[in-house]
């Protein structure tokens, strides 16, 4: 028998100034009920890895602008899409 299997993760980040930044990623996808668990292991890791990659790419944009974490106010938050 076939199921759905869906995981997420997600992580926050301080940016200082009381101000937190959201990072997150979840995926789906069918497979055999025998390999269930397998699979939804491959899908935690696989959604943790794609957050951990786009905090280090939003820190780096950061550094690259020579913007430090403190500097940002709530309303200048703007994530990378």
């Amino acid at each position: 028998m076939n199921i759905e299997i869906a995981r997420s993760y997600s992580e926050k980040i301080s940016l200082g100034n009381y101000c937190m930044a959201d990072f997150f990623a979840s995926a789906k996808c069918e497979c055999d009920e025998k390999d269930a668990d397998e699979t939804s292991s491959e899908l935690y890791q696989f959604c943790r890895e794609q957050v951990k990659k786009d905090i280090e790419g939003y820190k780096l944009e950061l550094e690259e602008l020579k913007i430090k974490p403190n500097d940002i106010k709530r309303e200048e938050i703007s994530l990378p899409q």
